[in-house]
C-alpha cells in the first residue's frame, strides 16, 4: 500500500493545511512543505513528482525511505522532530542550527552563522528602539532620547530616572517595566520598528512584494514573456494580495508601539496580541524569501532563463489560506484557479523536459536563503 497520496488542492483552508516551507537540499524536495494538524501527525507536501501536476502527501517517517536524502536533510528532519518544529519560525531556527554545523556546505554554514548573529543584533537594536519609543511617550517632560543615549552612563541614568517615574504613574515596578519593554522588543524584532534603523526582515519582505508585483507586471508586458506572461501576472497578483493582507497586522503592531502607555499596563493581554500578530506575519511571509531569491538570481539573465525562473516562482508561490481572507475573497478564488492551471514541475520552457542545469542552479542559491 502506498504511503503517498496525490492532491490537486491549491488553495488551503488554513495555515496548518498549507504547511510551512522546509529548505531541504535534496533537489526533488526543493518545494516541499511540512504540515501538522496534529502533534502526532506530521506530513510533507511534495509537488510535481514524476512530472505530475499534483501534490503528493507523504508521512514524515516515510520521507527518508522514499527519497535518497542528503545528510543535511536527514539531520534537519531529526532536529525538527526533536524540537516539534512545525511553525515557520521554529523550522527556521532548526534549519539555521543544522546548517551552521556545515552539513549543507561551508557557504551555507557561513550564511547560517551570519544570519544567527544578525538576528541577535536585530533583537538588541529593536529592544533599544522600543525603550526610546517608551521614553518619548512616557517621559513627563517629553525629554528627547536617541538610541546612543542608552549606551552612555549619563544617558542610562537619565533614562532610568524617567522610566522609574513613568512606572510609578502606571503602577508598575521599574524592573517589571523594563522586562515588558524587553519582551516587546524581542517579539517584534523580525518586523522591527517603523521609521527607524531597526527594520527587520519581515518589513523588508513586505516592501519587496510591492516592488516584485510591479516588476512582474512590467515583465509580463514585454514581448519576450510570450507564454510565460500569465505566470508572471500570477506572481504579481499573489505578491500584491499578500502585501495587502499583511498590511493590517503590521499596522496594528506599529500602532501599539505608538501607544505604549495604553498597552504596557495590561501586559498579559498585550503579549498575547503581539505574539498572535507576529505569528500570523510569519505565516503570511513564509516562502516568499525563496520566491524573491529566484527572481533576484534571474533578473540579469537572458530572457529564456527568466522564463524558467518565473515558472519556478509559480511553483513556489505561497497562497494565503481561505481562513485568513476576510475581504477580496473572489480575487483569491481566481488566484487559486489560475495557480491550479499554471503550476507545473521544474522543466525547460521549450522542451517540457526536466531541466537539470536549472535545478542545480536553483539549489546553488538556496544556500543563501536559509
Amino acid at each position: 500500500m502506498s504511503t503517498a497520496t496525490a492532491s490537486e488542492r491549491f488553495w488551503p483552508a488554513t495555515f496548518a493545511e498549507r504547511g510551512a516551507t522546509v529548505p531541504f537540499t535534496t533537489p526533488v524536495l526543493a518545494a516541499a512543505r511540512m504540515r501538522s494538524t496534529d502533534p502526532e501527525k506530521v506530513e510533507y507536501l511534495i509537488p510535481g513528482l514524476s512530472g505530475s501536476k499534483g501534490t503528493y502527501v507523504i508521512p514524515a517517517k516515510a520521507l527518508p525511505e522514499m527519497f535518497k536524502m542528503t545528510v543535511h536533510d536527514r539531520a534537519l528532519l531529526e532536529e525538527m522532530e526533536a524540537k516539534s518544529a512545525t511553525s515557520p519560525h521554529d523550522i527556521r531556527i532548526a534549519t539555521l542550527k543544522v546548517a551552521s554545523t556545515g552539513l549543507a556546505g561551508s557557504d551555507a554554514a557561513t550564511a547560517a552563522k551570519t544570519i544567527l548573529s544578525a538576528a541577535e543584533n536585530q533583537e538588541l537594536v529593536t529592544r533599544l528602539f522600543v525603550v526610546v519609543r517608551a521614553l518619548e511617550q512616557l517621559s513627563s517632560g517629553k525629554e528627547k532620547f536617541v538610541v546612543t543615549d542608552l549606551m552612555s552612563d549619563s544617558g542610562k541614568k537619565r533614562a532610568r530616572a524617567e522610566l522609574t517615574a513613568a512606572g510609578e504613574r502606571l503602577d508598575i515596578e521599574l524592573q517589571e517595566l523594563l522586562d515588558r519593554l524587553e519582551q516587546w522588543g524581542n517579539m517584534i524584532a523580525p518586523l522591527g520598528v517603523p521609521r527607524s534603523a531597526a527594520v527587520g526582515p519581515m518589513r523588508r519582505i513586505w516592501t519587496q512584494l510591492t516592488e516584485l508585483s510591479r516588476v512582474m507586471r512590467d515583465w509580463a508586458a514585454g514581448e519576450w514573456a510570450d507564454d510565460a506572461a500569465p505566470d508572471a501576472t500570477l506572481v504579481a497578483d499573489v505578491a500584491e494580495e499578500t502585501n495587502r493582507v499583511a498590511t493590517k497586522p503590521i499596522g496594528d503592531l506599529d500602532s501599539a508601539l505608538d501607544n505604549i502607555a495604553k498597552y504596557i499596563v495590561p501586559w498579559g493581554e498585550t503579549e498575547v496580541q503581539l505574539k498572535a500578530a507576529m505569528d500570523k506575519l510569519g505565516w503570511f511571509f513564509d516562502g516568499w524569501d525563496n520566491v524573491l531569491k529566484v527572481w533576484d538570481s534571474a533578473q540579469r539573465e537572458v530572457h529564456y532563463r527568466q522564463k524558467e525562473a518565473v515558472v519556478e516562482m509559480v511553483r513556489l508561490l505561497p497562497l494565503v489560506p481561505q481562513s485568513e481572507v476576510k475581504s477580496n475573497q473572489a480575487k483569491w478564488v481566481d488566484l487559486s484557479v489560475s495557480m491550479r492551471r499554471q503550476v507545473r514541475v521544474l522543466e525547460g520552457w521549450n522542451s517540457g523536459e526536466i531541466d537539470i542545469e536549472l535545478m542545480m542552479r536553483l539549489e546553488k542559491y538556496k544556500a543563501s536563503v536559509i
